[in-house]
């Protein structure tokens, strides 16, 4: 009698802990913000953040990202988010931003993107954003690739796991 109890309480346990990690494998979250001044309200659906597959040197050792896909009244937009601002080479400079030529790998397939940073943000927002967020929603994984002051190349893998559920969310 004592084995059955013991393998039922196996089996219980096990199965905890099956539940949470599919619970902390829920790698998106939503947040609404609202404009104190006009009242208008941005949903966002974001990923957890990410850090770089190799640790940058001194200051930006501790910098983590995340991938952005917001929604105010009348558009989304998709953006890759950072807790510091990027100090990034190899930009074009524009009046009030930066246009950033890079790489992403949606799953295995590599193409190039064009990236929009405005002064002093740190957001790199995608230039198509509609195309951007399909992507998001129909892949498992996207690589990041940049030209980091100081560091060379640097890669952010963002898991995409729930992408699609937390931007239907924010649709509503």
């Amino acid at each position: 009698m004592r084995k059955k109890n013991l393998s039922a309480e196996l089996v219980l346990v096990c199965l905890f802990f099956c539940l949470i990690t599919c619970f902390l494998s829920a790698e998106w979250s939503n947040q609404e913000n609202k404009d104190e001044m006009t009242g208008k309200v941005v949903k966002i659906a974001f990923s957890k953040d990410t850090s770089p597959s190799v640790t940058m040197s001194f200051p930006y050792q501790n910098i983590t990202g995340s991938v952005f896909v917001g929604k105010n009244d009348a558009n989304e937009f998709a953006a890759f988010g950072f807790t510091e601002q990027p100090n990034l080479l190899n930009i074009e400079l524009q009046p009030n931003a930066n246009i950033i030529k890079t790489r992403i790998k949606w799953d295995d397939k590599i193409e190039d993107v064009k990236l929009v940073q405005k002064w002093g943000d740190k957001f790199l927002h995608f230039s198509d954003s509609k195309s951007a967020i399909k992507k998001i929603m129909s892949s498992k994984e996207v690589l990041l690739e940049l030209d980091w002051y100081g560091n060379g190349k640097v890669y952010f893998k963002f898991d995409l796991s729930g992408a699609s559920e937390a931007i239907a969310n924010i649709r509503k």
